[in-house]
């Protein structure tokens, strides 16, 4: 899971997603996880390594367990290869 495409990586992805589900902002999110905004920034927009420990708090935050977030973003992963395919980048 560690692509990255303009829109970051999937994972990072998988929580913007599920952060604007929620209506929360980077910043709340990062308060709700004891991180800072930068660093949600970074997990949702690079292919920036995240600690197992920060992501469990990240889970927590947006009130989901850890293994729906990869499940997310191995779809989003499969999804971008598919589109990647069909416009004839692969």
């Amino acid at each position: 899971m560690s692509k990255r495409t303009k829109h970051g990586s999937p994972l990072g992805q998988a929580v913007r997603e599920r952060r604007t589900e929620l209506g929360m902002t980077q910043e709340e999110l990062a308060h709700a996880a004891n991180s800072s905004q930068k660093r949600v920034w970074q997990v949702e927009s690079t292919a920036t390594r995240v600690s197992y420990e920060a992501l469990c708090d990240l889970a927590d935050a947006l009130e989901v367990p850890l293994e729906m977030l990869t499940i997310r973003a191995r779809v989003i992963e499969r999804d971008r290869a598919r589109a990647a395919r069909s416009s004839g980048r692969a």
